[in-house]
């Protein structure tokens, strides 16, 4: 999405939730900051990166810390962008975006009129009316999962040499917080769309994820427990009675890690050094100097491993 439309939904968000001015500031320039960074692309493999700052909003509005909204708006920006269908070529995305940036935001019968007008295939529109119920009801409908499932992630995103100590966060994340991550990372019920349904969607979904990181329910250091102001729901008040029989903490570690990512370019150096070793090392097989050249390949790709994925304690 431009810029205009990440900024954009972000005030409409900050008008929805009554945020302050200095909190409003905050989500915005959270939500557009990651196009300054070049971590592109933000429309796809991006899962570990919402969830992260979705957790850390959350532990960051539970110490009544107001870096929560620069850090969920990092989050809204890869959903929002992950809800910006892409053609093919440059200057149709580029007039699929200003087309988004200028559609209006609709209550929810227009949106079904929109989703039923004749432009999509049966299927699409059933699947968009199915996912239309969802967004209706939120993180408690039964559809989103209380457990967060990362193990796609990384098949389908990283290649991970190590095990991401965010993924043991994640996984001992349950209930309430796992039903807000899975409902951010919703995935796109069909491949047909229009800049309408983008846009609409992607707002929807940004305004109850952050409906729910700062919700202020009475006990704030669980966040498994049905918000005062969820709507009663059948699956709501079902939800809350199984809660009430086995509760399970939102942050079972609070500490997040953050990538330590100034090593990186010496660590890609040790990384070539070690693969130029490996070269000469085969080079001379068969003698002493291919083991003695292999054992220090392997030697060196140590420390570049650890400076290319080495990670600090939050500060």
């Amino acid at each position: 999405m431009l810029e205009a439309t990440h900024r954009r939904i972000a005030k409409e968000i900050a008008k929805a939730l009554k945020l302050s001015e200095r909190e409003a500031n905050l989500l915005e320039s959270g939500s557009v900051n990651p196009d300054s960074w070049a971590n592109f692309p933000h429309h796809k493999g991006k899962n570990f990166e919402t969830a992260e700052n979705i957790l850390k909003a959350r532990e960051l509005y539970l110490q009544d810390d107001d870096e929560c909204y620069h850090a969920l708006g990092i989050a809204l920006h890869y959903i929002e962008d992950k809800w910006t269908l892409r053609p093919r070529l440059a200057d149709k995305h580029t007039k699929w975006e200003n087309e988004i940036n200028s559609a209006s935001l609709l209550d929810d019968e227009q949106l079904e009129e929109e989703i039923k007008k004749p432009l999509f295939p049966t299927k699409a529109e059933q699947a968009y009316l199915a996912f239309l119920e969802v967004l209706k009801q939120g993180v408690f409908h039964p559809s989103i999962s209380e457990l967060v499932n990362t193990g796609e992630w990384i098949l389908g995103e990283r290649w991970r040499l190590l095990r991401d100590p965010l993924i043991d966060v994640l996984e001992n994340v349950r209930g309430w917080g796992a039903k807000v991550i899975n409902y951010a990372l919703q995935d796109r019920p069909t491949t047909f769309s229009s800049p309408i349904l983008d846009f609409n969607i992607a707002y929807r979904i940004c305004l109850e994820v952050a409906r729910n990181v700062f919700s202020q329910e009475r006990n704030k250091e669980d966040w498994s427990e049905t918000p005062p102001e969820a709507e009663p729901t059948e699956a709501t008040e079902e939800y809350v009675e199984e809660q009430k029989e086995a509760p399970q903490k939102f942050l079972q570690k609070p500490a997040l890690i953050r990538w330590e990512t100034p090593y990186r370019p010496f660590g890609i150096i040790l990384f070539i050094f070690s693969f130029v070793l490996l070269i000469i090392a085969f080079a001379n097989l068969g003698n002493l100097l291919f083991l003695l050249l292999l054992g220090l390949a392997f030697i060196v790709m140590v420390p570049a491993i650890l400076l290319y994925f080495g990670q600090k304690p939050p500060e």
